[in-house]
């Protein structure tokens, strides 16, 4: 097939060393460079614009053989394509399906202009489908197209960024002072910095983009050894500051209490917050006030004597679980969180408690949609790819949102694919033909 705006088309010839051939067109708009030859070689054949209102054919002759040549129209031929652009992420290999409308008449082909973007070869009649193949990206954000009779389908490709940290754990002393974590990835990928405890504060580099560095100040500490955060690029950088060696430490215990006082292990909340009784223990001429970390709360925040306090700790919204730090009159209790917890709607409550959801797809293909229902400041897909399945929308997102997913049609048998969205799992099910 000769492209309907013009061009060439080479056709291979096989013959044997010495075997002599001709060719001829047959049609007043094919026309023929190499007309003889001897052996195997090639026969280039050209064709200008076909500006008529429908397919045209035509054949040339070869040494005897015919063939047959086919140019559609460059009119209004097709006349949509459904999507006529998509946006795909890096991490893996897409195949997009894209609904193609046209005339009974109208011969049409997909052809790809760009190095990572299969399409695939022949020509079709009327409407139908055509789906092409999206490379994993290695490296920035790019767009190509493909072309589809006269139409153009327009892919927009996310990149994929990595993020590694100079250190993830760093140690601080009493007296306090000035650190810094550089973030090594590439240009521009963007990355943020976010201190999780109150004693630790960013003084530069709150938001950045490319490789750079976090630069924060530890305030000094007059308590006990304490624990702090940050997160940055996504991972969490731990702090631990030594102690002063001036405390007075009048608490004698403080831990969490069951029914028999005290000898349960640090407490664990779930992703969506929780509180947790705690005993402190200490001489009735004993005064005494709670420390925290931001996330978490204590009430009564202060007192003398034993007493029992209430910690409470906010929904988590990083998809990374987290520890806190509760300190007493020179005691302290580690408090730990599950990462920020992800609901489906629809869904159900499958094995073992996981959320899930499922749907069931016939083989000719659908788009289906769901919704993230979630406190997390970031959440994404992750999984292997199929190699059936296009996310149109909701690859990414932060706290609620809708992902929306196109299940190309089957000609096999059936098939199935899942991925995860945090602690959530959604499963496809694909009749076969």
């Amino acid at each position: 097939m000769v492209d309907a705006a013009g061009g060439a088309l080479t056709i291979p010839v096989t013959a044997q060393t010495g075997c002599t051939w001709t060719a001829q067109s047959n049609a007043s708009f094919l026309s023929i460079a190499t007309v003889s030859g001897s052996g195997s070689g090639l026969i280039t054949v050209t064709a200008p614009a076909n500006a008529d209102g429908g397919v045209r054919t035509g054949t040339i002759t070869i040494a005897g053989q015919t063939v047959t040549i086919a140019q559609p129209t460059t009119a209004s031929c097709p006349t949509s394509l459904s999507p006529s652009t998509v946006t795909v992420i890096g991490d893996w290999e897409s195949v997009v399906t894209v609904a193609v409308t046209a005339a009974p008449s109208c011969v049409w082909a997909a052809k790809s202009n760009a190095s990572f973007i299969v399409a695939p070869g022949g020509s079709s009649t009327g409407s139908g489908s055509v789906n092409v193949t999206v490379a994993a990206n290695p490296g920035s954000a790019r767009t190509g197209t493909v072309t589809v009779g006269n139409q153009t389908l327009t892919v927009n490709q996310q990149r994929t960024c990595g993020y590694s940290l100079s250190a993830t754990t760093l140690n601080a002393a009493a007296g306090g002072g000035d650190a810094s974590v550089a973030v090594s990835t590439l240009s521009g990928c963007a990355w943020s910095a976010v201190s999780n405890s109150s004693f630790i504060a960013l003084t530069s580099a709150s938001a950045n983009t490319g490789s750079g560095a976090a630069i924060f100040s530890v305030a000094a500490n007059a308590g006990a050894t304490r624990d702090g955060t940050l997160t940055l690029a996504g991972h969490t950088v731990s702090i631990i500051q030594a102690g002063s060696s001036a405390i007075s430490a009048c608490v004698t215990t403080f831990c969490v209490l069951g029914s028999r006082g005290c000898g349960l292990p640090p407490p664990s909340l779930s992703g969506a917050g929780g509180s947790v009784s705690a005993g402190v223990f200490a001489p009735s001429t004993c005064s005494w006030f709670v420390t925290t970390d931001p996330w978490l709360t204590a009430d009564p925040p202060s007192g003398s004597g034993n007493a029992t306090i209430q910690l409470r700790g906010d929904p988590n919204p990083s998809s990374a679980s987290r520890t806190g730090n509760v300190a007493a009159g020179g005691a302290t209790l580690t408090v730990g969180q599950a990462a920020c917890v992800v609901t489906l709607s629809p869904s159900s409550i499958g094995s073992f408690g996981v959320e899930t959801t499922s749907f069931n797809v016939a083989a000719e293909g659908a788009t289906i949609s769901f919704s993230v229902i979630t406190m997390c400041a970031s959440w994404n897909i992750t999984g292997t790819d199929p190699g059936f399945l296009t996310v149109l929308s909701g690859a990414t997102g932060s706290g609620n949102g809708t992902v929306t997913i196109a299940v190309a049609p089957n000609a096999g048998g059936p098939r199935s694919a899942s991925f995860a969205i945090g602690n959530a799992t959604v499963t496809i099910n694909q009749e076969g033909q």
